[in-house]
């Protein structure tokens, strides 16, 4: 029986197969960055503004070239340079690592024919060939414009206005390259491909249960911070204060009734908790750290369902809040929309350490609620809220922000705090 166990471990060993599994690598912090270029641009992008931090302290690689027939890259002591090659699109994996960070990079560098490039968000825009020859081509004069492709597609719609400008107007996610010719008075055709992008971020919502005199919340509200650094503009974040374990915790008197109502909702039992998008409910320190960054990671993965904007007034003491929401499906669910106004950089000395709170709720309120939202529709709301003391439109310490929740699952669809509202 041994001799054949042995011959067993030959074999597998022979073929590169270890009867011991290797110890698996530390949690990894993932990120992506999408770039345009064109061929021959060239385009230099600081390592430190992708790993967040100081690049000497740690080990910075490039695990995978990608496809080198579209982009040669060069990497210096601190600096990528990418030179487009071919059109097309690839993706290059960078691996930085330090003492108390493992992350991994995705690069996706897009090649794009012709010039120049536009990319237009979630809106209206009026286009002259003024806007586009200024930036390439100088001295020509347009006698008429036309487009190649046809009139209307699933994700845009363009027509020519007056014969002197180009109207594209976004439908629903997604990009399309439109041949756009230009006759000039001499009779000469000039084509450029126009890249048209609209695209409507998935904005991932965090709420934290927190409490000064909490020591688990320390670390805990350590980690969420970098959350909200890294992933900046794609992330929300509202931090409740509840009286436990200790109970007098003073950002809690600014307004228990609304902490209390979240917390019944996520049946909290303790300090610290964190709940992502609204299903994803991480008790307790451990879970945090092990899984914060992956479920914000997936779900600012899942399709975007539906656009949210919001503007904002302030009426005597009241933030008077004006939501927007358009459907790119149809959602048969029950769902609601909320209001919230957090405070930044609350300063006080707390019980467990912390000096500085961050993003803690001070006022929230429920607006409409609709059984269903009808893809392409158009829904609005008017939600109140009360202006904590110091607050102005002007104040960046205070942050408005809406979402969109199912009142059965408590999903979060779209969380908001930067979308206007579209024209």
């Amino acid at each position: 029986m041994k001799n054949q166990l042995f011959l067993i471990s030959i074999i597998l060993i022979y073929f590169g197969c270890d009867l011991i599994p290797e110890t698996l690598d530390p949690p990894v912090d993932q990120s992506v960055r999408k770039e345009y270029l064109q061929p021959e641009d060239t385009l230099n992008i600081d390592i430190e503004s992708l790993i967040y931090g100081d690049p000497q302290d740690g080990v910075f690689s490039l695990k995978d070239i990608g496809d080198t027939n579209i982009v040669s890259l060069f990497q210096s002591e601190l600096i990528l340079t990418i030179i487009g090659k071919n059109f097309g699109s690839t993706i290059i994996t960078a691996h930085y690592s330090n003492s108390d960070k493992n992350q991994i990079i995705y690069l996706n560098f897009i090649v794009l024919e012709g010039l120049p490039i536009f990319i237009f968000v979630g809106e209206d825009t009026m286009l002259t060939p003024a806007d586009f020859f200024d930036l390439d081509v100088e001295g020509i004069e347009p006698d008429s414009i036309f487009l190649s492709s046809a009139d209307e597609i699933n994700t845009f719609i363009w027509r020519n206005e007056n014969n002197q400008g180009l109207v594209i107007e976004g439908i629903k996610p997604g990009n399309q390259n439109v041949l756009y010719s230009v006759l000039d008075t001499l009779g000469s055709i000039h084509e450029i491909y126009l890249t048209i992008e609209t695209s409507v971020r998935q904005v991932v919502m965090g709420e934290v249960f927190t409490n000064v005199g909490c020591i688990p919340c320390v670390p805990v509200n350590h980690i969420l911070d970098e959350i909200v650094e890294e992933q900046n503009i794609d992330v929300t974040m509202v931090r409740y204060h509840w009286n436990s374990p200790l109970p007098i915790d003073p950002m809690y008197d600014y307004n228990p009734d609304d902490v209390e109502l979240r917390r019944i909702m996520y049946n909290v039992p303790f300090c610290p908790v964190v709940v992502i998008n609204g299903v994803h409910i991480l008790n307790g320190q451990g879970p945090v750290e092990n899984n914060a960054h992956g479920d914000v990671l997936n779900e600012s993965a899942i399709n975007n369902e539906l656009f949210m904007g919001h503007t904002y007034t302030l009426v005597g003491d009241s933030i008077v809040v004006d939501l927007e929401v358009r459907p790119f499906k149809t959602i048969n669910d029950v769902v609601r929309a909320w209001a919230v106004v957090v405070e930044d950089s609350i300063e006080f000395e707390a019980y467990n350490g912390e000096l500085i709170h961050m993003q803690v709720m001070r006022d929230l309120n429920l607006g409409s609620e609709w059984e269903t939202l009808v893809e392409y529709g158009v829904y609005t709301s008017q939600l109140s809220l009360l202006a904590p003391e110091g607050y102005s439109i002007e104040n960046p310490f205070f942050q408005i922000i809406t979402m969109v929740q199912s009142i059965h699952t408590n999903r979060i669809y779209q969380s908001n705090r930067i979308y206007s509202p579209l024209n």
